[in-house]
Parts: structure tokens; sequence; C-alpha cells
């Protein structure tokens, strides 16, 4: 069987055509992506942490939205000081963006490790946490939804009274 020359030419025509185009879509992908990107970053919500002294001079650690968008189902793990003692917050329901707040802090203690953890009777839960929390080194880990459902998590660590953003991701 024998080829010409403008079939072999055609062929090659075809196969460049097909890689440009095939180039051109992967192209296109990587765009659209990074504009899904650029739009969340611009509308999602964005919580960290912030240690203030609050009334007379007692320790607060405060919740602070410094995204655009409304933060919601804000969960805090558990924060374990050590074998006898942990912070725990309350679900939050919602933080809008801008929004600095106290966190629903509570303080949960044993006498031994080998007791049952309880929560202390106190109405001075704030200042008993902010103490806690503003006193130790301690990562906090917050967990929120955006409000079309995009799930995140973020760490913050407590060193000397200052917190600082460790990590912050998208989870799937």
């Amino acid at each position: 069987m024998e080829c010409s020359f403008l079939g072999w030419l055609n062929l090659i025509i075809l196969t460049i055509t097909g890689g440009v185009i095939a180039w051109y879509t992967v192209e296109t992908w990587k765009l659209r992506k990074e504009s899904q990107l650029q739009t969340e970053l611009q509308i999602r919500p964005f919580l960290s942490l912030a240690c203030h002294n609050v009334g007379a001079g007692e320790p607060a650690v405060l919740i602070v939205n410094l995204g655009k968008g409304l933060a919601r189902n804000i969960r805090m793990e558990p924060v374990v000081l050590d074998l006898t003692e942990e912070v725990r917050a309350d679900l939050i329901p919602h933080s809008a963006a801008g929004a600095e707040e106290i966190a629903p802090w509570k303080v949960w203690i044993r006498l031994t490790p080998a007791d049952p953890i309880g929560e202390v009777p106190s109405d001075q839960h704030q200042t008993m946490a902010g103490l806690a929390l503003t006193t130790n080194d301690v990562a906090v880990v917050m967990r929120y939804l955006s409000i079309v459902g995009q799930r995140y998590k973020t760490t913050v660590r407590i060193r000397e009274g200052v917190a600082e953003i460790e990590s912050d991701e998208r989870e799937i």
C-alpha cells in the first residue's frame, strides 16, 4: 500500500491540530479551577483566635472571622492541657464576616487521670478558660462550614498569650 505525500501531510496536520486542542483543553481547565479558587477566597469565612484582656484585666480568647463570608456550625476540638484539665467550647451556630466574639469556653477537670472528667460548676468559665489558654502553649482546632457548605479546618497555636494561625485547610 502506497501513501502519498498529501496523505502524510494530512495526518501530520490532524495530529498537530489534535495536540493543540488537547493542550488548549487542559489550559482552559486550569484557568477554570483557578477562577473558582479566587472566587472562593473572596467570599469564604476565615476564622482565627485573638487573646485580649476584658473587664478587669481578665484574659479572654475570642473567635474572629477575618473573612468576608459567614462561618456556620463552628466546632472546636477539646484542648487538653494535661491529664486532669481540658478546655472545651460549645457549638457556635454562626459568626458573621468581621465578627469578634468570646467563645463559649468551659473548663473540665478530674482529680486524677483515672477519674471521669466533669465540667467545673462555675459562672467563671470564661476567666478560667482564658487564663488556662493564654498561659499554656496550646493548639486550638476549629472546624466550620461556609454558607455554601464548604468545610474548613483551622489550627491556631496560642503561645505566651499570642494566637498564631498554624494551618488553614479546605476539607473534602
